[in-house]
């Protein structure tokens, strides 16, 4: 994935977005096979992900590989999507 001549702060950003996707991923094929508003469990889940996410977003921006606009939009974005699927199923 990491190329010598990719700027580390592309790199970053790149991981993040991979990462903000696999949630997204998780959080269709759950709610395709899942009531979701009356699994609590299946919330929980996905709150630890947005959580761990979170943080990783702040460790990342912490370190100056992203910008604090970039990680809060990154953050607000999954966020929202959470919010979409949780309100249709």
């Amino acid at each position: 994935m990491a190329k010598s001549n990719v700027p580390i702060k592309a790199v970053a950003l790149e991981l993040l977005l991979e990462e903000a996707n696999k949630i997204e991923s998780l959080i269709k094929a759950q709610a395709g096979s899942l009531n979701v508003s009356t699994c609590p469990v299946y919330e929980e889940v996905l709150d630890t992900h947005i959580y761990g996410f979170s943080k990783t977003v702040e460790f990342i921006t912490r370190l100056n590989l992203v910008n604090e606009q970039e990680g809060k939009d990154l953050l607000a974005d999954l966020e929202k999507k959470l919010q979409q699927h949780l309100t249709i199923a």
